[in-house]
């Protein structure tokens, strides 16, 4: 993978995080079931986006995790330092790519956390307003 497309998938990465960050930090009422219900459309409309940006994310960070050893490998010393020291300078050579992998994680189990959470309201709205019939004063 060219370091030009790499740069154009990490700016969609950032791009695709802050659309899904802006649907997780939208607020709503938890009395309002039909703003708890859009929510939680929303959510699981942007949790396709969310997996597709964290497979983007690790591509690249693999990718270029793969160049950086490499570089190190074809320097003569690379013999001295060994393979897992050899791996750790080029985890921090590309920690940047490291951290979008981290963060589209992150946001994919906060969707999932907040639709939990948006399903226990819906949940309980119904069980209030199915109890709410049984006890009709007349």
């Amino acid at each position: 993978m060219n370091t030009e497309t790499k740069i154009k998938l990490l700016e969609k990465v950032k791009e695709n995080c802050k659309a899904i960050r802006e649907v997780l930090d939208r607020p709503i009422s938890n009395d309002d079931i039909v703003g708890v219900t859009d929510k939680l459309i929303d959510l699981v409309e942007i949790a396709g986006l969310s997996s597709y940006t964290e497979a983007i994310a690790k591509c690249v960070y693999d990718s270029e995790l793969g160049e950086a050893l490499e570089l190190l490998t074809l320097d003569p010393s690379s013999d001295k330092i060994g393979r897992t020291n050899l791996t750790t300078i080029a985890k921090g050579r590309v920690s940047q790519y490291q951290s979008a992998v981290t963060y589209s994680e992150r946001l994919g189990r906060n969707i999932s956390h907040a639709m939990d959470s948006l399903r226990t309201v819906i949940s309980l709205q119904k069980e209030e307003l199915s109890q709410s019939k049984w006890n009709v004063q007349p």
